[in-house]
């Protein structure tokens, strides 16, 4: 049991945290050159044969009051990077899994810019939550804990037998995060309708780092703001990942159907949340999940990627649609891209390049939207879709907490970080 003197040091500890976080854009130094990293879902950790690099660590204080830190394993793409985790000073979290049970951290959900959002599993309910932000020049990176996340969902319960709510948790699929300008850091959590007849509405939870969980119910519109949704449209949508765009979008993405686009633009005060969100279906394709991707292709373009072919041609194609106006824009396609395997064999740089393996799991990288990034069986492949020249080939580093699901994509959460 915690005493009065502890909870006390603990609020103390957690004050100097806050501060530190407000302090980061103090700092007239200039920022180090950003390094774009993909990172595991999945968190190591104590006793991880991976090495993590001391410069990127930071420490914090659970909900319980319990210190731990948290640093990264610092790899280029198409690698992926790890975080790790470490508690301090002895501390242990209670645990009522057997000692020969693997404990399950928590993850890493979200990433943008510069920060991580991440879950920390307690003994309780309510997990906890932090955003981790990498330092920059003289700054160190920080860790601060949100809010408590206990807001229950509002729809869905009219005609369940169960009229219950049940209160909602921030995941890969249903949660982003979005640095809109300097220190203003946004999380975005989507809960989507199941009363019928109507699906066209959707519940924003919103937080705005500094402040508190706001929840809004907000329509959703087809193409622009003057189409009315099909009620039908949305009855079987269901997230499977959300893509940040520039410091502006927030998309929510169902590969066999289309996104959600939320634009933060559209809130009329930094406090307030956007008047509705807008559905766009993606092209015409046949869905494979590990196929496609969506991903950001500069500040205010989305790009998707469909692979298809055989273990010795490949066939990449891309379109390329514009989200910086109101109205709907149409897919612009690119064109296609073949790839020959035997082709990419005889490339300087193909490395330990798989003759026998798809590519799958593609990743538009952050730097160059024509440079793709593949897993292909055990290794990662980086290739320029545009000259289509293969770029480098890797082991892939990827472990995924839904390794025995067959249509389950790997969890890879993409940030640009500095320190």
């Amino acid at each position: 049991m915690e005493t009065l003197t502890n909870k006390r040091q603990h609020r103390d500890d957690k004050q100097t945290l806050a501060n530190q976080r407000r302090r980061r854009s103090d700092s007239p130094a200039a920022a180090g050159p950003a390094c774009w990293l993909i990172v595991n879902s999945c968190i190591d950790g104590e006793g991880s044969a991976s090495v993590a690099d001391a410069k990127t660590r930071a420490a914090s204080y659970t909900s319980s009051g319990k210190p731990f830190s948290v640093s990264l394993g610092v790899v280029a793409p198409p690698a992926c990077c790890s975080l790790h985790f470490d508690w301090l000073g002895g501390g242990q979290r209670h645990s009522s899994k057997s000692e020969t049970e693997v404990e399950d951290i928590g993850v890493v959900i979200a990433g943008h810019d510069d920060a991580l959002l991440i879950q920390i599993a307690t003994s309780t309910t309510f997990d906890d939550y932090f955003l981790y932000e990498a330092g920059v020049a003289r700054r160190p990176p920080s860790l601060s804990l949100l809010p408590d996340f206990n807001i229950p969902v509002q729809l869905g319960y009219k005609n369940h037998r169960d009229p219950t709510p049940r209160f909602r948790r921030l995941s890969t699929e249903n949660t982003g995060i979005l640095r809109r300008r300097g220190d203003l850091v946004v999380v975005c959590q989507l809960e989507m309708t199941c009363d019928p007849p109507i699906y066209d509405t959707a519940e924003l939870c919103m937080l705005r780092i500094g402040g508190e969980w706001i929840n809004r119910r907000l329509p959703i519109v087809e193409g622009s703001t003057s189409s009315k949704l099909h009620p039908w449209r949305m009855r079987h949508f269901i997230a499977q990942a959300a893509v940040p765009v520039g410091n502006r979008f927030l998309c929510w993405v169902d590969y066999n159907s289309g996104f959600i686009l939320c634009d933060m633009g559209m809130a009329a005060a930094a406090e307030e949340t956007p008047k509705l969100l807008r559905y766009v279906p993606l092209p015409p394709v046949t869905p494979r999940h590990d196929r496609f991707t969506l991903g950001a292709a500069g500040p205010e373009a989305v790009r998707f990627v469909s692979a298809s072919g055989s273990i010795s041609s490949f066939n990449v194609t891309t379109w390329t649609m514009t989200l910086s106006t109101e109205e709907a824009t149409a897919w612009v396609k690119g064109d296609d891209v073949v790839l020959d395997c035997d082709e990419m064999i005889r490339n300087p740089n193909h490395g330990c390049f798989p003759r026998d393996k798809l590519l799958e799991y593609p990743m538009v990288s952050s730097d160059d939207p024509d440079v793709i990034y593949f897993k292909v069986g055990d290794m990662a492949a980086a290739i320029n879709t545009r000259t289509k020249n293969l770029l480098s080939v890797v082991p892939s580093g990827t472990r995924d907490l839904h390794e025995d699901e067959d249509d389950e994509p790997p969890r890879l959460i993409t940030a640009k970080l500095r320190w």
